[in-house]
């Protein structure tokens, strides 16, 4: 029957957000209370577990969120974004732009959310499509490969951040790990798009929205003065460093660091570390940035972590009334019935509830919360397990995805358009990132 339960309440959250087109927050919410109730836990207690679970949630990500945001957000309006990718087309040949909006995107997306880094990289993709005759479907493909990559597999972004936590993977193997698979898988997938794309026929005029405006060709350097390479990466590159230097002094160090290995797990806390990267972020926004400009650029930050916020604490929710049941040892027992890897368990569990409910957030925190208890009775390593479930949630982007439109608009293309670069390249990129996984798990 917890089966059972389960379903329903996961079916409730899925008409509530997909059929009504409800906020997920609610259909998380009274998908928890159905199923909390149901199990036999009890209204009261369901409700206190509701509660529990947010602010867990906001208790390991809440503040990394926000930060994360005020990063992204202040790199993009004092034009540190079009900085990194500028410096970097300098790098690669025209042959090659592909690749360098590929890697810019895979930077950019670090502390930025997809749909923001899409918005300010879309424009530049466009007018090299234009001014080298490239194709748009793979130049546009290119930036969602990255920045899809970026934002499942590599924290600061908040689903990595929340399925590191769920899993109880340390942040700093979270990172170097997303790193392994993400980057790798995101070029496999690249190469293998490129080919499919580059067949006769693939895409058409048609691909493309005929009234779409192209103010994306006007002239980038018309918009004055941009930040050095250095100062741009600079709030992007200071928490990653400071994070994995406090995970290495506790390898190095073990239980007895000493006082200059604890003043540096001080400023690789991870709240500490982006914390140092807002602040950084705030200093190169006031040296290319009215104090207007600043203010509404970091009030605009606050407004969208708001949302990610709500929508992660509620998956959280979920997750805690799931786990005041014994709905774990039930999946375990099925687990070893079936003799279902558990990696791959994890990847199509995430890839279903993508699929069905368009939010990857949603569905790795969803399937994270669902796989915790499975993971702790059959003792698989957490960091395979987190890094599948990033992997499977690429699987499935289409019309029910906020990003799809946002990569179909921005871009100017039609629904048929956005399927043949969101929809393919993202698929392309779950397997790529799977094989890698798969890959590295046997070696080490």
């Amino acid at each position: 029957m917890l089966v059972l339960h389960l379903i329903i309440s996961i079916g409730i959250a899925l008409f509530l957000i997909i059929r009504l087109r409800w906020s997920p927050v609610f259909g998380l919410v009274l998908g928890a209370l159905y199923f909390g109730i149901a199990s036999g836990q009890g209204a009261l207690n369901t409700a206190a577990n509701i509660a529990k679970g947010f602010g867990a949630t906001m208790t390991g990500i809440g503040l990394v969120v926000g930060f994360g945001v005020i990063i992204g957000q202040l790199l993009a309006d004092s034009g540190a974004v079009e900085s990194i990718v500028r410096s970097l087309l300098k790098v690669f040949s025209p042959k090659r732009t592909p690749e360098a909006l590929c890697t810019a995107s895979l930077i950019v997306s670090t502390p930025v959310f997809f749909d923001v880094g899409f918005i300010i990289l879309a424009p530049i993709a466009r007018r090299i499509a234009k001014v080298t005759g490239g194709s748009l479907a793979i130049l546009v493909s290119s930036l969602i490969i990255g920045l899809g990559t970026a934002h499942m597999l590599i924290p600061p972004t908040p689903g990595p951040l929340v399925v590191a936590d769920t899993l109880k993977v340390p942040l700093g193997s979270m990172i170097m790990g997303g790193f392994l698979v993400g980057v790798p898988g995101a070029f496999l997938a690249l190469f293998i798009y490129r080919f499919i794309a580059s067949a006769r026929g693939f895409w058409s005029p048609d691909d493309e929205d005929a009234f779409f405006k192209e103010v994306a060709y006007e002239d980038l350097a018309s918009k004055g003065k941009l930040p050095s390479l250095g100062l741009s990466l600079l709030p992007i590159v200071t928490p990653i460093v400071l994070i994995l230097l406090a995970s290495l002094v506790k390898v190095i160090s073990g239980s007895k660091p000493g006082p200059i290995g604890n003043f540096i797990s001080f400023l690789g806390d991870r709240t500490i570390a982006m914390l140092i990267g807002a602040m950084l972020s705030l200093w190169v926004g006031y040296l290319f940035m009215d104090r207007d400009s600043l203010s509404k650029s970091v009030d605009k930050a606050l407004a969208s972590a708001g949302i990610v916020l709500l929508i992660t604490g509620a998956g959280g929710s979920l997750g805690a009334v799931l786990g005041g049941s014994q709905i774990g040892k039930v999946l375990a027992e099925a687990m070893k019935s079936y003799e279902i890897p558990m990696i791959l368990l994890a990847w199509i569990i995430a890839s279903v509830i993508k699929i069905a409910q368009g939010s990857g957030t949603v569905a790795i925190i969803t399937t994270a919360n669902l796989i915790a208890p499975l993971a702790s009775q059959m003792a698989v390593p957490g960091l395979w397990l987190a890094l599948a479930i990033g992997s499977g949630a690429l699987l499935g982007c289409h019309i029910n995805d906020s990003g799809f439109w946002v990569v179909a608009k921005v871009s100017g293309l039609t629904t048929k358009g956005g399927f043949k670069t969101y929809t393919l390249a993202t698929a392309v990129n779950a397997v790529t990132t799977l094989v890698m996984i798969l890959i590295l798990k046997a070696m080490f």
